[in-house]
């Protein structure tokens, strides 16, 4: 009877090992993966403000074509006059 309880604790004890390995592994890919993630929001946020910089150059240069499109047809209408 003895040794079925030696038996039994040493299979209890690589149990619980085996389950603390087992959480170490899934608590450390669950890390790994969050690293990831806020790494890639990251990266996704700059994306945003690329865009929305490249498209405040567009408009400014929109608004620039405009304004020189006004002022020639001033000169133009000046010329015919």
């Amino acid at each position: 009877m003895e040794e079925y309880f030696l038996k039994n604790s040493n299979s209890n004890i690589k149990f619980i090992i085996n389950m603390l390995g087992l959480l170490g592994a899934i608590g450390g890919g669950w890390y790994k993966l969050e690293n990831r993630v806020s790494a890639l929001e990251q990266e996704l946020q700059q994306q945003d403000k690329v865009k929305t910089i490249q498209a405040e150059i567009e408009l400014m240069k929109r608004d620039q074509q405009l304004e020189e499109l006004k002022w020639q047809f001033k000169l133009d209408s000046l010329k015919r006059y």
